[in-house]
């Protein structure tokens, strides 16, 4: 008998995630950075409003504001920051520690940083571990590769180097079942990597 694929609900099930509100951080929680060591970063992108960068193991935006009006020597806070980590899968890097400042949660700048470090630099792994933010961020990739036909995500096992779910779907997924809530150390390696459609792994 012909065993059938698991279904991503099976596997994203055994995700960690924890519950709770979304506790967004107060500014003394976040340092300053040189205007100097800013202009030094990689532009992922710009609008009026803020400036998206990165830089070898972390990942930025600031509002455009503070830098246009900055002085020489200014130390200039971020809006938010991730940092970048490796996981043995080429130039692939693993978001983790994600911080945004308290009162920019609506202004869709986390989500605007990953989709344009994907479409510049590489496709990106989540976290093995959610707080409620970051598992309503990432349920909010699902959609978007729903919706746009240029991102696609994949469910990865860093442990046996396997792709379980080679394309995810919000209708393939029950969205109270994606994480589980509870540590199961067996499934702390199965990753969702979001890249732009067609997106190769290679290890």
């Amino acid at each position: 008998m012909k065993q059938s694929l698991p279904t991503v609900k099976q596997y994203l099930s055994d995700m960690i995630h924890y519950s709770g509100p979304v506790n967004y951080q107060p500014d003394h929680k976040f340092t300053a950075i040189s205007l100097s060591n800013i202009l030094r970063m990689h532009v992922l992108h710009s609008t009026e409003d803020y400036l998206y960068v990165w830089k070898d193991s972390s990942g930025f935006v600031f509002e455009m504001d503070d830098i246009e009006n900055a002085q020489e020597g200014a130390n200039i806070m971020p809006y938010m920051v991730v940092a970048l980590r490796d996981v043995g899968l080429g130039d692939f890097k693993q978001a983790h520690r994600l911080r945004i400042r308290k009162g920019f949660s609506a202004e869709n700048v986390t989500t605007t940083w990953y989709t344009k470090y994907v479409d510049l630099v590489a496709p990106i792994v989540c976290d093995r571990e959610h707080l409620q933010g970051g598992y309503l961020l990432w349920k909010s990739f699902i959609k978007k590769v729903q919706a746009d036909s240029n991102y696609q995500m994949k469910v990865y096992d860093l442990s046996t180097n396997n792709i379980l779910i080679d394309d995810v779907y919000e209708s393939n997924v029950i969205e109270s079942d994606l994480w589980s809530r509870h540590p199961d150390a067996s499934k702390k390696n199965v990753v969702l990597i979001l890249g732009n459609r067609g997106f190769q792994i290679l290890h």
